[in-house]
């Protein structure tokens, strides 16, 4: 599920949607993005929409997870952040577990990949589960 260039500038203008760039703190060159969504929710909850990471293997999907985290309940002083998954993607799902996501549920066939339909699982972590160790 590609954005196109048109869905990332109607992001980018939305006031309850933030579009995230991350750099390489090593090289300070562009690495990935983040895309938020709910900022005005009246709830508080957070959804984690998107999370690319250019350069695989080297921890920035998990410092970038560590710093979204802080920045959702530190600063924007969210109740809930949460996030889907397709349930075939095992390396993302192990590491939303290893950054105190929770599972939520399961969409059963709720998007479609390549033709087929596939499930997306639903995890989330809430305030009083982050810790900032």
């Amino acid at each position: 599920m590609n954005y196109s260039k048109e869905q990332h500038l109607e992001v980018m203008h939305s006031s309850d949607e933030q579009h995230l760039i991350i750099f390489d703190k090593g090289t300070n060159e562009k690495a990935g993005f983040v895309i938020l969504g709910g900022l005005n929710n009246r709830y508080r909850a957070l959804e984690l929409r998107r999370i690319i990471i250019d350069k695989k293997g080297k921890g920035l999907g998990k410092e970038t997870l560590q710093l979204i985290k802080k920045y959702c309940f530190e600063i924007l002083q969210m109740h809930r952040l949460w996030l889907d998954v397709v349930d075939d993607n095992q390396k993302a799902i192990y590491i939303y577990a290893s950054a105190g996501f929770k599972n939520e549920g399961l969409l059963r066939e709720a998007v479609i990949f390549d033709g087929a339909y596939k499930n997306l699982k639903i995890m989330a972590i809430l305030k009083d589960e982050y810790s900032t160790e």
